[in-house]
């Protein structure tokens, strides 16, 4: 059970991230404590996200290239963190497509959920989504509202939360 590290909040047991025990990660934890600017070069793709992922207990952005470069980031991500998400960028062509466009508007939505109510995580994505206009944190605190089981909502005040979208 040695491979294994704790959570501390939630007692998940994940993977022990192999590059915690690097050299260059004591450099960069070292480096990130006394507020130095970051450059690291000349290491493998793969270590690279390992070295991100080392770095729990903050949300971490992690920008590719390709969409299918983010997903294979994910993946790994998966491995070692717990909260691990991908923000995918609009597909404008299949955007208003009913299959592709509403799972890419899901996943942008779970995404911007979590990091509005998880204080952790890993956020990978692309350089087209990171350019695309999005609403500030407030406005989109503010936009939620949360419908349980069971819950009656007046049609007026549904029509009122809504417009105001």
């Amino acid at each position: 059970m040695h491979n294994l590290e704790k959570m501390p909040e939630e007692g998940i047991l994940l993977p022990k991230n192999p590059a915690s025990k690097t050299r260059i990660f004591f450099e960069l934890t070292e480096a990130l404590e006394k507020k130095e600017p970051l450059f690291v070069e000349g290491i493998s793709d793969s270590l690279k996200s390992l070295l991100a992922l080392g770095f729990r207990g903050k949300w971490i952005l992690y920008l590719c290239k390709t969409e299918e470069r983010a997903k294979e980031i994910l993946q790994d991500g998966k491995i070692f963190a717990e909260n691990c998400l991908l923000f995918p960028a609009k597909d404008y062509l299949f955007y208003k497509a009913d299959t592709r466009g509403n799972y890419i508007s899901r996943e942008r939505s779970e995404c911007l959920r979590q990091l509005v109510e998880e204080e952790e995580g890993v956020l990978v994505t692309t350089l087209p989504a990171m350019l695309e206009n999005l609403e500030g944190k407030n406005a989109f605190r503010q936009a939620v509202f949360t419908v349980q089981l069971g819950q009656t909502l007046s049609l007026e005040s549904l029509q009122d939360s809504l417009q105001s979208l």
